[in-house]
């Protein structure tokens, strides 16, 4: 637009952007016509969401919390738990940043004694003892 607003031409700035002419033209004609909400571009046809908020929200929600048979989740049990094709959970995970097996919130220790356990050695990395 700065350039257009210089004085010039669809075929120079076109040449210099390395863009076609009439795709200049279009977003002149655009900001003549609206301004800048001309620039915005259109929101376009696509896939609607096969799934709502809701469903990614029981999906984040529940690959945080401690599985009941097993150390951690996967992508089969976690949509087995949730009752969605695997491959839906795998794209939400993917999508949410939130792979099971890679983040440190979602796996947990079978064991019946690890709080208690990991409660004593958080304790000594912040009261080491004194000859550590």
């Amino acid at each position: 637009m700065l350039r257009a607003a210089a004085g010039e031409s669809n075929q120079t700035i076109a040449a210099q952007l390395g863009l076609p002419a009439i795709t200049v033209g279009k977003w002149r004609r655009a900001f003549a016509i609206n301004g800048l909400n001309g620039l915005h571009d259109a929101s376009r046809r696509g896939r609607p969401p096969k799934h709502g908020q809701d469903v990614w929200a029981r999906v984040q929600q529940r690959v945080c919390q401690q599985p009941e048979a097993y150390s951690r989740w996967s992508v089969r049990t976690l949509a087995r738990d949730l009752g969605l094709p695997p491959a839906t959970v795998h794209e939400m995970l993917t999508a949410s940043h939130l792979p099971p097996h890679r983040v440190r919130t979602c796996t947990f220790s079978p064991d019946s004694d690890f709080e208690a356990k990991l409660l004593d050695i958080v304790a000594l990395y912040l009261h080491p003892p004194e000859n550590a």
